[in-house]
């Protein structure tokens, strides 16, 4: 889940100023290449496991010459009591290099699926706004985007101070450390590479969940009340650092003033001759919603595929991706059979909105890694390639 800040509504000739006016501070300074950034952090776990792969093939073929020149002995020797010692320990060892075999191969598909998952990680990480091979309108999309960020005008000890009077934070020591050593723990997958983020405890007993702003992840009181494991943890904080990480509040806010203007320029073609138009309110309306509500479900998929990424990287064991999901699902179905018809519930109202189902993304999620991934014990995605 990710915390998205209260829409505010920009003029677009002010954008537009603001977009030319910096355009040539992006040209004239380009962005320094962090060490280590998420992109480099995948692009090097795809060379290990492109390296690993091709030493399995390797061996793979080891095994199937070996088998091949067995099997051709074997087919030289008769059933004679002289070749009766031969055959058994030629049959023996056929058996053997076909274990072998089967083993090298579900090594291979493992393999692939490793492959996979970080290609389509790597697919949602977003290029970088002075990136000259992006179409002019998406750099200046992404170039609003860090200027936001970068001169705080998203100024998140705002939304910070706003979760602490709604709510309130717990100050718990002991929490505060393991929940420090869960993120340092994803951090030290990949040194160096990953920003700095501000662990909030949220006085909400009765949630089970956590959320993301731009550098802060606040996880409820409720999920770490059931006190949960070290592996569910690690999907978790993973999934709201990759929200950090791709800078979803900043650039989901740029993408909502966007799809505003658009739904404006809309209304104002149309002129009133489309119900969706009729109610003057704009883009403040079901398709502007709808629109963004998409969006956000985009971001939710690739917090997925790159949380479950680290996750595995950080050396967890995939069943407590499971255990997240599940948790998810039966807190989905509780709030369903006993939600107020009447919408007294804005919140879960909003994530059923702009949030798959968990059924779904895990589903998602095992089209990547394999079905019923998380009953693998060897699915892990730890490198032994030097940093």
């Amino acid at each position: 889940m990710i915390f998205h800040p209260a829409h505010r509504r920009w003029p677009l000739l002010a954008i537009l100023v603001i977009l030319l006016s910096t355009g040539a501070s992006w040209a004239a300074e380009p962005t320094p290449s962090t060490p280590m950034a998420p992109r480099a952090k995948l692009e090097r776990l795809l060379r290990c496991d492109e390296e690993k792969k091709a030493a399995i093939l390797q061996e793979q073929r080891t095994v199937q010459e070996h088998l091949q020149k067995v099997t051709g002995f074997r087919a030289s020797l008769t059933d004679a009591p002289k070749h009766r010692l031969a055959v058994e320990k030629t049959e023996q060892a056929i058996a053997k290099d076909r274990d072998a075999l089967a083993k090298v191969e579900e090594r291979l598909r493992l393999a692939d699926r490793h492959i996979g998952l970080t290609l389509r990680a790597m697919k949602y990480l977003p290029a970088a706004s002075h990136d000259e091979s992006l179409p002019l309108i998406e750099r200046a999309k992404l170039g609003f985007a860090d200027w936001l960020a970068d001169r705080k005008l998203l100024s998140e000890a705002e939304f910070d101070r706003e979760w602490e009077a709604e709510y309130g934070f717990v100050e718990d020591a002991v929490w505060q450390q393991r929940l420090a050593r869960i993120i340092d723990r994803l951090h030290a997958a990949s040194p160096d590479a990953d920003p700095l983020v501000t662990i909030r405890i949220v006085n909400r007993p009765g949630e089970d969940g956590a959320s993301a702003g731009r550098s802060f992840i606040y996880f409820d009181k409720g999920l770490l009340d059931r006190n949960p494991s070290d592996d569910e943890l690690l999907f978790v904080a993973a999934h709201e650092l990759a929200h950090v990480q791709l800078r979803h509040v900043s650039r989901g806010v740029v993408e909502a003033h966007w799809k505003g203007f658009e739904e404006d320029w809309l209304r104002k073609s149309l002129k009133g001759s489309h119900p969706a138009y009729q109610d003057g309110s704009g883009h403040d309306n079901a398709g502007w919603r709808t629109r963004m509500a998409q969006y956000i479900r985009d971001q939710e998929a690739q917090a997925d595929l790159l949380g479950a990424q680290q996750t595995l990287a950080a050396g967890a064991s995939p069943r407590g991706i499971k255990e997240a999901f599940t948790h998810m699902f039966f807190d989905d179905l509780k709030r369903r059979l006993a939600s107020d018809p009447s919408g007294h519930d804005p919140h879960y109202a909003k994530s059923l909105e702009d949030h798959g189902r968990p059924n779904d993304r895990l589903k998602s999620l095992e089209d990547a890694l394999g079905e019923k991934f998380w009953e693998r014990t060897t699915l892990t995605l730890g490198s032994s390639c030097p940093h």
